[in-house]
């Protein structure tokens, strides 16, 4: 498509500043309003004619910032929100007046996740100051651009441009439809002016026209008319003939190089449809085309995002997905569901003898044989390292252990190395012995756990006493872990007792992060974890020398760069004793949200959100507290330093919830025996 000052001219999309695919530099082009690919920063990646005239006098490309006074090196209120929402906002701000006449002000900016390199946002200009194009098509153009911009669904996509077309051409029906055969269409979208009675469902195959336009574009590939519609070619063609349709046109769509299918309008107006129209159709099948290739490419990053590289199973993440969704529907139907959990027996011997390239072809191996053994319905994942599993709607736990132990039988003929024969463990429960999801998991992973201790090899299914049975093993170890939590507590204590000003630092921090959690709408076991970290997050300051720890006046770049260690620090120490969430929250509860923090330099919402709720908390404690080299802040004044900081150290959802509770309610320096609400909570 070659839109551009009004004109259909050219062969084809200008040079836009970047190595754009070709469908993506169409879809750039057709906004007929300056429209910009730009990164985080506000930097043009890419542009189109109408907004390259606003950049520069003489209409040449040149990079830099979208906006005059952006310079690249700071960030911008507005890109921030639309890169930490995910969502499209609208702002107001010229970009400068030169010859190319007055610069647009309103602009649209929407996320931009197309796989061209650097590009993080697309920027639309709103108003019509450079195209002198007809209105109602741009104004149609750009509603088609923006929803395949904002990644609508194509379906959502095609429905829009059948009506487009239909309503630009004042045509009575306009319709996208792709090609099954030369002889078949299934019709995707319909736009009628009015009911059109008989017309088939969508997604229903049927044949084409003889004779008619989609059969000329089907058979030549290009766009075509014809003047009349007979009732005995096809059931689509009879319904416009009985509608008293006169004349109609169709036009190609191409995907991957391929012709894909065609839109199409039909009108009962005795005047033929405009001398235009082919060319319209055309440029709104090139939008159907971007829409598709789109599709295309979050399919794949769907696939990417949820399918194991090695097996090509399902992963982790698209498990737990299925696994709700499978129990929902079982809930919800009466319907049994079962899951089988799989564990190849000595993996790590496999590893260290043969080495990983073999133990990967054994990984294959199993999967392969999982996935011979399960029916269409049933769903096989791989959950990482040597674990599978198994989802079995409508199946009972009869059913589910009979299936492990066909699984365990075939994997039985895996070698390794030419010798050694591959063994495997399963356990099994289903939702009639759990609550939820999460407990039919944990039983069946009990059931694996209890096939382990007993000799390997075989298949085990949830029994309540063995779950008694294992909680007993279990219990040793917690004794054992809670004594090493006791320890690291009361190593947290005697650090914040090494300054009177901190002295039950630690446990304000756990206690007002709980508050914002639960404000946040966070589960009763996240707190209570969430408590664990807070009371632990400044177990490292053990590594600070005292002279560095209170030093009254400005720390020396080498002294700072010791205080940053604490956070790594405590990591590593908690790491035996609180889980890989929590030990996160601890290592980055000082970094910042525009990635000026310590010790990852994380940005935004790449920082683990317990980490967010305990940096404020901690900043909070801090400034009410005081110091020997300085006084503590009021309630309002500590307030209005976390507020100013909002978006640049601070999360700025956090920021918002702490500042609609109030300092009253986090006011916890006026609780009294701090040390009793110190103990370690329970989950």
């Amino acid at each position: 498509m070659h839109v551009r000052s009004g004109d259909r001219e050219g062969s084809g999309p200008e040079h836009t500043g970047a190595d754009l695919p070709h469908n993506l530099a169409l879809l750039l082009e057709t906004f007929p309003t300056p429209a910009a690919l730009l990164d985080g920063r506000g930097a043009v990646v890419a542009c189109n004619p109408a907004c390259r005239a606003h950049l520069c006098a003489d209409g040449h490309y040149r990079p830099g910032p979208l906006w005059p006074g952006l310079t690249g090196s700071e960030e911008w209120g507005p890109l921030s929100d639309v890169l930490a929402s995910g969502r499209a906002v609208e702002v107001d701000q010229p970009i400068g007046d030169n010859a190319a006449g007055p610069s647009p002000a309103r602009w649209r900016l929407v996320p931009f996740d197309f796989g061209v390199e650097g590009a993080r946002v697309l920027a639309v200009a709103s108003d019509d100051s450079t195209a002198s194009m007809n209105a109602r098509e741009h104004a149609a153009l750009l509603r088609i651009a923006m929803a395949i911009a904002e990644e609508s669904n194509p379906v959502s996509v095609f429905f829009l441009v059948a009506e487009e077309a239909a309503r630009l051409l004042e045509a009575d029906v306009g319709s996208v439809a792709r090609f099954e055969s030369p002889t078949e269409l299934v019709n995707l979208a319909a736009w009628t002016e009015g009911e059109l009675p008989g017309m088939p469902p969508y997604g229903v195959r049927h044949p084409i026209a003889r004779g008619s336009a989609t059969e000329q574009v089907a058979r030549t590939g290009h766009s075509a008319r014809v003047s009349s519609y007979s009732r005995g070619s096809s059931l689509i063609s009879a319904i416009l003939h009985d509608a008293g349709a006169r004349s109609g046109v169709s036009a190609p769509v191409y995907a991957g190089g391929r012709l894909w299918g065609c839109v199409s309008v039909a009108s009962t107006s005795p005047e033929p449809l405009a001398t235009e129209a082919e060319a319209l159709l055309c440029e709104l099948a090139q939008l159907v085309a971007v829409a598709l290739e789109a599709a295309d490419r979050r399919e794949s990053l769907l696939m990417a995002a949820t399918t194991d590289a090695l097996t090509g199973l399902p992963n982790h993440r698209a498990f737990q997905e299925h696994l709700r969704r499978f129990v929902a529907h079982a809930r919800r139907t009466g319907s049994p569901l079962a899951m089988v959990l799989f564990d190849i027996d000595s993996f790590k011997h496999i590893n260290d003898t043969y080495g990983h390239p073999a133990g990967d072809e054994v990984l294959s191996d199993v999967a392969a044989r999982l996935r011979s053994t399960v029916r269409r319905a049933e769903l096989v994942a791989r959950l990482g390292g040597d674990e599978f599993a198994v989802l079995m709607p409508g199946a009972d736990l009869a059913q589910a252990e009979e299936l492990a132990c066909r699984a365990i039988a075939r994997i039985r003929s895996v070698s390794v190395g030419g010798a050694s024969k591959v063994t495997c463990s399963a356990g099994v429960c289903d939702l009639e012995h759990a609550a939820d999801a999460d407990e039919m998991y944990r039983f069946a992973d009990g059931a694996l756990y209890w096939a382990k201790e007993h000799g390997r090899d075989q298949v085990r299914t949830y029994l309540p006493n063995v779950v008694t049975e294992l909680s007993a093993r279990e219990r040793a170890e917690r004794i054992a872990l809670e004594r090493q939590r006791s320890a690291l507590l009361a190593l947290a204590r005697a650090i914040d007792a090494r300054d009177p000003s901190t002295r039950r630092h630690s446990a304000r921090v756990a206690e007002i992060s709980a508050l914002l959690a639960d404000a946040m709408g966070w589960e009763a076991s996240s707190i209570a974890r969430l408590r664990q970290a807070g009371l632990l997050h400044d177990v490292g300051k053990i590594g600070i020398p005292d002279a560095v720890l209170f030093k009254p006046g400005r720390l020396l770049p080498a002294e700072y760069d010791v205080v940053k260690d604490h956070s790594e620090l405590g990591a590593q120490i908690t790491g035996d004793v609180l889980d890989a969430e929590q030990v996160a929250w601890i290592r980055h509860h000082h970094e910042h949200w525009d990635g000026m923090g310590y010790p990852g330099g994380r940005r935004g919402d790449d920082i683990p959100e317990g980490a967010q709720l305990l940096a404020v908390a901690d900043a909070w404690d801090v400034m009410r507290s005081g110091r020997a080299y300085r006084a503590a802040k009021t309630a309002q004044a500590a307030m209005a330093e976390l507020q100013r900081c909002s978006g640049s150290q601070f999360s700025p959802h956090v920021v918002a919830v702490f500042s609609r509770l109030g300092p009253d309610a986090l006011n916890l320096h006026m609780l009294q025996d701090m040390d009793a609400r110190a103990d370690w909570p329970g989950t």
